[in-house]
This record gives C-alpha cells, structure tokens and sequence, in this order.
C-alpha cells in the first residue's frame, strides 16, 4: 500500500516533533458528561440542560461553512510547547467545494487539498478511513493544527474497538498519539499536543467556553469567510502595524476564484491604516486588479484569478512581508506489510535542507536529495507510527505520518 503527500497539507500541518506527546482522558475530566445515552432532540435539533448548556446534536443543513465548525474551538487553547506562543491559528476547508471544482485547480493545489483522516496522525482516527468527509477545520496555537472538527458521514458500526467511553451521541476513542470523538455526523480529533476531545466537546455543547463567543477578532473573522472554499487564519494581540486577526481565503466558482485577504484592527488601530498597509505591500504588485477597502471594523483586499492559478492560502501574506515560511517536501511513504518493511521516499525537497524519518520506536534516519529513500524493518507484533518531519532552516513541518501494525 503507498500512500502520497503532498509539499504541503492545509489542514494537518504541524510545528515538529516537539509537538508529539502522550494524551490521558478520562470521563471524570468532564463536568456532566457522564451519561453514555444520547440526548433526547427537541425540534431545533437541540437540547437545553438544567444549566442551560446545548446538547452535541449536530445544527448544520446541507452545507457545512467555517462558523458551524468554528463552535468546537475552545475559548483557550494550550501554548505551542516548542515556541510558547499562544497565537490562534486556523485552517478550513470546503471538502465538497474542493471536489466538485477539483478539475479545474493545478495538480500542486488538487494534491494538497486531497484530505484524509490518514493524514493526521491520530491512529485512533484511521478506522474511519474511509468515511465521507464534507468540511473540516483544524485549529491549535503557535505553528501546529493539533486539533481538528470534521463533518461529514461516519459509520460506527463497522468499527472493531470499543470506545473508551461515550458521551451523547459521541463515542471517544483514545490513543497514545490522540484521541477522537465520534458521531455520526462529527469527528472531532486532538493530537496528544492538542487541546484534547474532551475540550472540543465540552466547546460545542456550552457556547460560554467557545472561543468564537469570547473572542470578537475571531468572530470577526469568521463573519468574512462565509463562502470560502479554503481559509487560514491567525488571532493575536495585535499592534500598532500588526492586524489582531487575519485571514487569506480562496472562493471557488468555476474557472475563477476570488482571492481575499481581510485584516482586523487591534484596539486604537484605525482600519484604514491597515488598509494602506494592503496597497502598499506587494500584494498590490501581485495583483494587477487588487480591490482595497477600509470598513467599520475590518480591511479587506480583494481580487479575481483564474481558479488553475490559485495557491493555497498563507500566513505569510499579511503586508506582503514574506515571513519564515513552511517547510516544505513531496514523500512517499509504502508500508509492505509481508516484509515488515516501511520505505519512505522523498519525490522533492520544495525548499527543504532535509527530511527526517522517526517512529514511536526510536528508529530515525534522514533524507537530503529527491529520490533517495529510508527503509524500516519490523517484527510481526510491532505497532508504531512513522513520521516524516522536512527540515527547512530551524522551521520544521510534520508532512506526513503512518500508523502500522504487523
């Protein structure tokens, strides 16, 4: 079985192995979670407790955009533990836009943008490999997406592990690299750097500790990406030259694509400066028909491209400034499960010095030139995850990682 990926994924990139832990959850970690029956709905598709908080019924119609996925993103999130930062950072991603205009986007762009549940690292998650997936978004702080929110279909029953235990409509599954909750409709997953289900849960069910109703930047973000298609997004504290919050989003509408970049003011920090910023930077000499405007509360540059040239959003757009970038490299990782044998091959380097291969096991090994590959070997019984990390400078990017077991 090989499996490949891309240079850059949007939705599970990570800041680097540092990022890697050991999760623990338990039931008593959550305050009036304990019933294991599914709420009873009302006619909304809600249910209200004693305390006033919503049950987990799922709220979305047809379409899934980035504010009924925003409603599991907790209002605090633990620092990154390689740098100590505590920016918010966000990727979304319209699954179902994503497929149905997939013939019209460059390979780089149809590759990256080709989610799976393999690819995010969470073992617990690969048992529902193959469900159908309509939207997701991940979130964590400093440089890693630890935690994401995907809707979609999912199918428990074929499903060998019992889960660790239950929740509403939720069944969690837990392992050393993460866990997972699953309903459904929901698949709400942590890395073990993440925040943990258990938070992404209690966020969806009581709105008093969802960041989207505690933090007015992020809601101001959100408010700008209704019809996008593919978005990222940071919320800090902002300056004098820096947004509070920014986001550079792509809408999709057959052979043209509206490329957004909307940034919010921090407190005392007029939105038309941030506006002047936009047509100063070199988005303005990227964009021949770059539309700029200063609203109430946000500045907003906006364009037309032809859909075959859009890139995947950045952070690193914001004033134009080309900030330290994602490392970035193609590999292919081919599991043998006969042999017992993982190969990983690296297909390009991008702007990568190298590419590292570690397992749980303490196996690692490094890649620097396109073509040459690694090989593990295993005994039958061993289980463990390989990960590839590419070096580009001191910035490192999980790209990929595979959970084996033979």
């Amino acid at each position: 079985m090989t499996d490949e990926y891309s240079r850059r994924r949007l939705l599970v990139t990570t800041g680097g192995v540092g990022s890697i832990g050991v999760l623990s959850i338990s039931a008593g970690c959550l305050d009036g979670f304990e019933s294991e029956t599914p709420a009873e709905s009302g006619s909304n598709g809600t249910t209200d407790d004693a305390n006033g908080t919503r049950s987990l019924e799922t709220e979305i119609g047809a379409s899934v955009d980035v504010s009924a996925l925003a409603r599991w993103v907790p209002s605090s999130l633990t620092s990154d533990e390689t740098t100590g930062d505590d920016e918010f950072v966000f990727h979304y991603a319209d699954l179902d836009a994503l497929r149905a205009h997939d013939a019209e986007f460059s390979p780089d762009v149809r590759e990256s943008t080709a989610f799976s549940l393999d690819d995010f690292g969470v073992s617990a998650a690969d048992q529902f490999a193959g469900a159908e997936l309509d939207a997701a978004l991940s979130f964590g702080t400093g440089s890693g997406n630890d935690n994401v929110a995907i809707a979609g279909s999912f199918d428990r029953d074929g499903v060998q592990t019992e889960p660790t235990w239950s929740v509403d409509e939720f069944a969690v599954y837990e392992g050393e690299d993460g866990a997972v909750a699953v309903s459904t409709e929901w698949l709400l997953a942590s890395r073990a750097a993440g925040v943990g289900v258990d938070a992404i849960l209690d966020a969806g069910r009581n709105d008093a500790v969802r960041r989207v109703a505690t933090d007015a930047d992020f809601e101001t973000v959100l408010d700008r990406l209704e019809t996008t298609a593919i978005a990222v997004g940071r919320v800090g504290d902002g300056g004098e030259s820096d947004p509070a919050a920014y986001s550079h989003a792509v809408s999709v509408s057959g052979e043209t694509s509206t490329v957004s970049f909307v940034a919010v003011p921090g407190d005392g920090t007029d939105p038309a400066a941030l506006a002047d910023q936009f047509e100063r930077s070199s988005l303005a000499d990227e964009f021949e028909t770059l539309s700029v405007e200063a609203l109430h509360s946000v500045a907003v540059a906006e364009t037309t491209v032809p859909t075959a040239e859009i890139e995947l959003p950045s952070l690193s757009s914001w004033g134009g400034e080309r900030v330290e970038q994602e490392a970035q490299a193609g590999v292919t990782i081919d599991v043998d499960s006969v042999d017992r044998r993982v190969t990983t091959i690296v297909t390009s380097l991008g702007n990568a010095d190298r590419v590292e291969i570690i397992d749980g096991a303490g196996r690692s090994d490094a890649i620097a030139a396109v073509g040459e590959s690694v090989t593990f070997a295993y005994d039958e019984g061993d289980e463990t995850t390989v990960r590839t990390i590419v070096v580009a400078g001191e910035t490192e990017t999980v790209v990929a990682s595979r959970s084996v077991a033979f």
